[in-house]
């Protein structure tokens, strides 16, 4: 995911003294005695395994400080998060995990500022834990992001600080959806509150933990079953379990992660293909062609590329520029709002869906839209332009967490 350059900003509070409006005055030790075993080195911290203790301390430090200073005991749910958020999109920058210390762990974000988006995510859960909010850290499926689900005051939503950080826009900010996939069975389900709805989706009692034999290790769930063929987050550390059910150590997980003799995945993200990412997606799409011509491009004036096209336009093809391996990424249509006399692009205001595809060098994209996706040529033109819609077309390679967006606009 590209970072914008976002300017740092203080936000300012005023302490009101009087009834229901006294501030917090918490100390580093306050914060500890919240979760004792998170704030203790060698327990697998959920605000980061691999810190050390003294890594940790300075993490309990600067989430009293942020307590202290910002939060009145007067708040609900929505204002407490809002002003984490805010003070987490105004005080860290995105690096990748391997860039900075403690980028993947929330002594990167809150110490140092810069933070990769696990950095954040964990940073976001340790700050909640301190105004007693409920909050979960996510890692997707996939093990290429992480985010948090936080209970707001109408329930349990979805925040991705460090993508509308990186994007700009509160993208996902009390969301219902999100574009990466992760295990729901282990989180509550969105829109539920605390005591609604149980960890375990069944209700059944948390029957679950560690079991052995002579085989080796595997994690027992609420419900009986076990995890095959994924990893799973198990007191903030995370572990991979193989075709048969057991956990994998000191090896190679199939999707290129390390994982050390206890079982637990090192912090480190895969090594590249360097020889088949010479490119970025900018490099390899940017050769869009409609009916034998290549695009013309135009910018918005937020600085955003567009095309122009004709009502007639049915489909584009990308040409074989780079050496980019398609097999590394993937294209989505969806459809955002854009005002037609400015042309200022909203990028963000699509409703959430979208249709994938494959990529390919050389082949046909039919462009499509997730509300009508039979629609074509005059149709298709006509509908877009009814409701000033663009066809908007990314290009995602998510093992970098790059993204190259793409607006057709009819004529």
């Amino acid at each position: 995911m590209k970072k914008k350059s976002i300017a740092s900003l203080m936000l300012a509070v005023v302490m009101t003294v009087g009834s229901g409006m006294t501030a917090f005055a918490a100390t580093a030790q306050d914060i500890i005695n919240l979760n004792p075993a998170g704030y203790t080195a060698g327990t697998s911290s959920v605000y980061g395994p691999s810190l050390t203790q003294d890594q940790l301390n300075q993490v309990a430090q600067v989430v009293a400080d942020f307590k202290t200073n910002y939060i009145l005991d007067s708040m609900d749910n929505d204002t407490k998060i809002k002003t984490a958020y805010d003070y987490l999109v105004n005080h860290v920058s995105y690096i990748d995990w391997d860039q900075g210390e403690g980028a993947n762990a929330a002594f990167g974000a809150l110490v140092r500022g810069q933070a990769a988006c696990s950095g954040y995510a964990r940073a976001f859960k340790a700050i909640c834990d301190a105004m007693g909010v409920s909050c979960y850290y996510i890692h997707s499926t996939g093990n290429d992001h992480q985010w948090n689900m936080v209970e707001f005051n109408d329930g349990y939503y979805f925040v991705d600080v460090e993508a509308n950080d990186s994007s700009g826009f509160d993208w996902i900010y009390h969301s219902t959806e999100h574009p990466y996939p992760y295990d729901a069975e282990q989180f509550p389900a969105i829109g539920s509150k605390s005591g609604q709805n149980p960890i375990s989706p069944t209700g059944a009692p948390a029957d679950e933990g560690w079991e052995q034999d002579s085989n080796g290790w595997w994690w027992r769930n609420a419900d009986g079953t076990y995890p095959v063929n994924q990893w799973k987050e198990i007191y903030g550390n995370y572990y991979y379990f193989g075709t048969d059910g057991y956990m994998l150590a000191n090896t190679t997980t199939p999707d290129g992660y390390q994982v050390d003799a206890s079982g637990a995945w090192d912090g480190k993200e895969p090594a590249s293909d360097n020889s088949q990412l010479v490119y970025s997606i900018w490099e390899a799409t940017k050769s869009i062609d409609l009916n034998g011509t290549k695009c013309e491009e135009k910018t918005s004036p937020d600085g955003s590329i567009y095309y122009l096209i004709s009502d007639d336009t049915t489909a584009f093809t990308i040409g074989d520029t780079t050496n980019l391996d398609p097999q590394r990424v993937n294209v989505s249509f969806s459809t955002i709002s854009y005002n037609p006399d400015t042309m200022e692009i909203y990028p963000f205001s699509q409703d959430g869906t979208s249709i994938s595809n494959p990529f390919d060098y050389n082949s046909t994209y039919e462009l499509q839209i997730p509300q009508n996706p039979s629609l074509r040529g005059q149709e298709l033109a006509d509908y877009c332009k009814q409701r000033s819609l663009m066809v908007a077309v990314a290009f995602e390679r998510p093992d970098e967490f790059e993204v190259s967006m793409f607006y057709f606009v009819f004529e």
